[in-house]
């Protein structure tokens, strides 16, 4: 009796060795199968059995030892893309304040740079944007532009400049003067806390043949020449951005700060790969677009084929979200030996990155709901009439199709208007604010309603709201 629970002791941990992975399972398989095997040839009685017991013997081994090789093929992880393997180098614990403070800035704050090249090293460079050369060694620790992170100085080769939304936007039009967007910079640069460029090496000036230049394949009315660089633009946004200053996802960042580039269908999105990065769990997001450009100009030399990778990588930090931009060229025939340097030059960077950890984290906090809070209201003053009266447009459509002359009707119409009675005191718009309809709505609300009916059946009469511009604040007809 002792025996035979022994043997079914035996079996049960068998059992459970064979659940703690394939391998044990295979090997129990394996086994029996041998051992049927070998009783078997050991009992034949002739050659041919033999053989044929011998042979599926070895054919077993086999099957066992292909299972374990295809097993451990399986088990081994697929090698990431060159993207995400990059931004893994990001996943690095933050810094304090305090040692942040203790570094040199990269650069001061000056003015842009003109859009029209880049010198040949670091110094130069920075020479030509009217910039004092940094005397740094590179691979120094030193604090970004707005302080909320350090990274390394780039090797010899490369240029570093603090800049702005306006001066990126410069950078892309390869122009100086920005007077006729001055609406459209003042709002980005609300999105933006800092922005540095490093430039790595001499850029390019390419030309396009109208005739011959195909744009990721297809023939495209590109008509302007166009200066390009090697660079990696890092880039600090706000989470929470105007005009609401509603806090926005990474996503929202990376998406909005891509959708104007791809609108032009210019440039092709190869990939967008989100994640977690594994070791502090930030949020983290990899976008890859190219551009291919055939037949054209380089340096006033014709090109088989240029072709343009942009590389963003966005990482969720404590209070802002950092992307990094960058972008690559190669032009074939080759070679493109700077092309594969700065490859290898930009993971170095990604390697020395670290955001800030704030030791107040709700002392930040508060002050960027501050921010946020003083945000709105400031759009609020200077844009709530206009959002008044678009929406007023539609709210005058709705009350077209009710008979507000009865009851159910009158009630329909006073819910239609209460919240721009309300909206109408938190503007600074005096027009708005004291017009005759509020007083005329809170009588109805007592139970006379014949002067609201009036003013709405002047303003039914008149030019419908949603014809009259924006700009005309006009609500109702006045009574006497």
């Amino acid at each position: 009796m002792t025996q035979e629970k022994r043997v079914d002791g035996s079996w049960v941990r068998v059992i459970r060795e064979a659940g703690r992975g394939p391998y044990y399972l295979l090997a129990l398989v394996c086994l029996i199968g041998e051992s049927l095997l070998y009783v078997w040839f050991s009992k034949a009685d002739s050659g041919a059995e033999r053989i044929t017991a011998g042979s599926l013997m070895v054919v077993v081994i086999l099957a066992f030892v292909g299972a374990v090789l295809v097993i451990e093929r399986l088990r081994r992880p697929t090698p990431l893309p060159a993207a995400v393997e990059a931004a893994r180098t990001l996943d690095t614990p933050g810094v304090s304040l305090a040692e942040i403070e203790s570094r040199r800035k990269i650069v001061p704050a000056v003015p842009d740079a003109a859009a029209d090249g880049a010198a040949a090293d670091g110094a130069a460079a920075e020479a030509a944007a009217g910039l004092p050369a940094l005397d740094v060694p590179p691979g120094e620790i030193i604090s970004g532009p707005d302080g909320s992170y350090v990274l390394a100085r780039p090797p010899r080769g490369w240029s570093v400049r603090q800049t702005s939304v306006e001066g990126l936007l410069k950078d892309v039009l390869g122009v100086t003067d920005l007077s006729d967007a001055g609406e459209m910079v003042n709002a980005a640069n609300l999105l933006v806390n800092s922005v540095l460029v490093f430039e790595f090496g001499r850029g390019t000036t390419c030309t396009p043949l109208p005739d011959r230049t195909r744009v990721n394949g297809r023939a495209i009315p590109l008509l302007v020449q166009d200066y390009i660089s090697r660079n990696l633009r890092i880039i600090t946004l706000h989470r929470h951005q105007p005009p609401f200053f509603i806090e926005r996802s990474l996503y929202d960042n990376v998406v909005a700060q891509m959708t104007g580039t791809l609108l032009t269908q210019l440039v092709t999105l190869k990939s967008l790969m989100p994640g977690n990065l594994p070791k502090t769990n930030r949020e983290m997001l990899v976008a890859e677009i190219s551009q291919e450009l055939e037949n054209i100009l380089i340096e006033g030399q014709e090109k088989e084929k240029l072709k343009i990778e942009i590389r963003a990588t966005a990482i969720r930090g404590d209070f802002f979200d950092y992307l990094f931009v960058a972008s690559n060229y190669w032009i074939e025939p080759g070679p493109n030996l700077d092309a594969d340097q700065m490859d290898r030059d930009v993971v170095d960077l990604f390697d020395s990155f670290h955001v800030a950890s704030v030791a107040d984290s709700r002392a930040v906090e508060s002050a960027e709901a501050k921010r946020a809070d003083a945000g709105f209201q400031s759009y609020i003053a200077a844009e709530g009439a206009t959002w008044f009266y678009a929406q007023l447009r539609l709210a005058a459509m709705r009350l077209r199709e009710i008979d507000y002359h009865t009851p159910e009707g009158m009630v329909r119409a006073l819910s239609i208007l209460r919240p721009f009675r309300t909206f109408a005191g938190m503007i600074a718009d005096e027009e708005i604010r004291d017009d005759p309809l509020w007083s005329a709505m809170a009588a109805a609300e007592k139970g006379n309603g014949a002067e609201f009916c009036d003013h709405l059946d002047d303003l039914m009469n008149m030019q419908t709201v949603a014809e009259q511009p924006a700009d005309i604040p006009q609500l109702a007809a006045p009574h006497a």
